[in-house]
């Protein structure tokens, strides 16, 4: 017999928030296809996580930001915040994403959602012949 999912099932169908046809079209999504939908989620998440990552390695200004701290720790008085946009600086002309990179993290998220995914299925069979 199917068990159906406690997590799945308790979704509220309606969002809070600004977008709630996306909300309701993935919980929709998430309800008839459970593994796509993680993998592909798991994928939009790994991957502009890692180009978030690649930008701020190369447009945060980690002089300042290191300055600033070993300012914050070093002293009994509060140093000057920066301002937020005083931290980062334009990307270099010969800057490029690495593709490979972020496509080897996107696999990662791939095969541990894939995993993830079997083994809570598993955990919740055990879990639910214990406890009905």
């Amino acid at each position: 017999p199917q068990i159906e999912n406690p997590v799945l099932t308790n979704l509220p169908q309606k969002s809070p928030h600004v977008m709630p046809s996306i909300y309701q079209r993935y919980v929709s999504l998430l309800k008839r296809y459970p593994l796509p939908v993680k993998i592909a989620s798991s994928i939009v998440i790994f991957g502009s996580g890692d180009i978030g990552m690649q930008t701020a390695e190369v447009c945060v200004d980690s002089d300042k930001v290191r300055s600033y701290t070993a300012s914050f720790f070093a002293t009994t008085t509060t140093p000057k915040k920066p301002a937020f946009t005083e931290l980062f600086r334009a990307p270099p002309a010969d800057f490029n994403f690495d593709l490979y990179r972020t496509s080897k993290l996107s696999l990662f998220g791939v095969i541990g959602s894939t995993f993830l995914h079997f083994w809570y299925g598993v955990q919740e069979k055990i879990v639910f012949r214990f406890f009905p």
